[in-house]
């Protein structure tokens, strides 16, 4: 079955960043569309943080509070910002993975559904990625116990 076929997502992550803490991966999938529609919307759930970038143009962020065992996913309309023709949906995703006052300790991760016209583009084997190299990662000074880590870009 074609990845853009599949139904719903998958969770992924780079496996040589592991869950090692304070990690930045960018992700980036492309697709192309014959026609802009303005309905189109993307569901996103991660571990810790993330950023969303459509075609360059800054969609959202968000930060999850959630519990590892209780995922929960942000549904954002993305229409605005979509074209004719090749997209590029580009996600910067932080994971902690350190608890503190602020975060509860789960797996690191990514997974979305971008919808356009009852067609699905799925995070899984399409979706690139790069560890973002600008940002320090790793164990580094925190900004108070209660708060995690601070970052250095």
């Amino acid at each position: 079955m074609n990845q853009k076929e599949k139904k719903y997502g998958a969770w992924v992550w780079p496996a040589q960043c592991g869950a090692t803490v304070n990690q930045y991966v960018e992700f980036r999938h492309e697709f192309e569309a014959a026609e802009v529609l303005s309905d189109i919307t993307l569901q996103i759930s991660v571990d810790s943080n993330y950023a969303v970038r459509l075609n360059g143009n800054f969609v959202d962020c968000g930060q999850y509070h959630d519990f590892p065992g209780d995922k929960v996913f942000d549904t954002l309309a993305v229409g605005r910002y979509a074209r004719t023709g090749k997209n590029i949906l580009s996600i910067m995703v932080y994971y902690q993975g350190e608890t503190s006052f602020q975060y509860l300790g789960g797996q690191p991760g990514l997974f979305y559904e971008l919808t356009r016209g009852g067609r699905k583009i799925v995070s899984g084997l399409e979706t690139q990625y790069r560890i973002a190299s600008e940002y320090h990662r790793g164990a580094m000074t925190k900004i108070t116990g209660q708060l995690g880590f601070s970052f250095l870009y």
